[in-house]
């Protein structure tokens, strides 16, 4: 008998981001398995966040959003969005 595992792959998940003022966004994942992603991400997305929703990264592209693509193992609950407060470091 052989076992096989099943690897889940989570597809076309976008971030969205909305500032009520422009500021730079430091944005991180925390899971492995990342595939696919823009704009670039190395270990964090750093962008400038507009209140029209428009990112812009340090290469001065524009995007609506982020994207990532990513398999894993994990079991994860994707039914649920959140808001995040801005961190005061």
């Amino acid at each position: 008998m052989s076992l096989s595992v099943v690897k889940k792959i989570a597809k076309k998940p976008v971030i969205y981001l909305y500032r009520e003022a422009s500021a730079r966004v430091c944005a991180k994942l925390y899971f492995d398995g990342l595939t696919v992603s823009y704009t670039e991400y190395d270990q964090e997305w750093n962008v400038t966040a507009y209140p029209c929703g428009i990112l812009v990264d340090e290469d001065v592209e524009e995007y609506n959003h982020l994207f990532r693509e990513a398999c894993f193992d994990t079991e994860y609950d994707f039914k649920y969005i959140f808001m995040l407060k801005e961190a005061n470091d």
